[in-house]
């Protein structure tokens, strides 16, 4: 192992101990950031009557491609709030089994997450529809691996997302 590479184990080590998702994101030149790149949503009939998201799902992109030193990062579990203006619209909480791989350009989808409930139910969801943007509040707990396989750090994110371009579908059948 190079120098480099025990410099930056050190580093995130030391954020890691001081206990902050918030410290661990200042890694100098955001060594690893994710950010949800798009939402999709539907409803159907039957799910607006029960204050429900039929689906959703949305897409996850790292901010820049993987920094030299990052061989891979993978998503253990993510929480995401979408919130339009101050209305929050859903969460969703997802441990994901196994990790989800993140390409170090491009994106990974989140998989179908059905039966989502709506905070504020279907009448205030409505609303938020015709925008077509949402603030995607996200936390991530994820795993870098630096260099080689056997160096593998956790790295608690936390994000906020705005202006997210999402698409709506409604289908009554």
């Amino acid at each position: 192992m190079d120098f480099l590479a025990v410099l930056v184990v050190l580093f995130v080590h030391v954020l890691q101990t001081a206990g902050s998702a918030i410290q661990a994101r200042k890694i100098p030149g955001l060594l690893f950031n994710l950010r949800v790149s798009s939402i999709s949503a539907h409803f159907t009939g039957a799910s607006l009557l029960s204050n429900q998201l039929s689906r959703v799902d949305f897409d996850f992109a790292p901010v820049l491609p993987l920094p030299l030193g990052l061989t891979s990062a993978t998503i253990d579990s993510v929480t995401l709030t979408a919130v339009s203006g101050l209305t929050t619209i859903f969460t969703v909480e997802k441990t994901f089994d196994p990790a989800l791989e993140v390409p170090s350009e491009g994106s990974v989808n989140s998989g179908v997450f059905t039966d989502v409930p709506l905070t504020q139910g279907s009448a205030a969801t409505l609303s938020a529809v015709s925008s077509g943007i949402l603030i995607a509040n996200g936390q991530w707990d994820t795993h870098v691996t630096i260099i080689t396989s056997p160096l593998t750090l956790p790295l608690p994110l936390t994000t906020v997302d705005p202006f997210m371009p999402t698409a709506w579908s409604i289908s009554f059948f």
